[in-house]
Formats: structure tokens, sequence, C-alpha cells
């Protein structure tokens, strides 16, 4: 269950890095 929370985090922070390259801004990453 933890594995899977945090694949979702990771999921979702990899989703807005490549957002913010290609929107060539900096990312804001949800998970620290």
């Amino acid at each position: 269950e933890r594995r899977l929370f945090h694949s979702q985090f990771a999921l979702a922070d990899q989703k807005e890095g490549m957002a913010a390259f290609l929107e060539k801004r900096k990312p804001t990453f949800k998970h620290r």
C-alpha cells in the first residue's frame, strides 16, 4: 500500500516535471 502511494507521488512529479519542461517554466513538485 505504501509503495503504491509513493509511486503515485513519483508519477505526479514526473508529469509535472515534463509539463514544466515543455512550458519552459520551473516545476512545482507536490511531493518533497
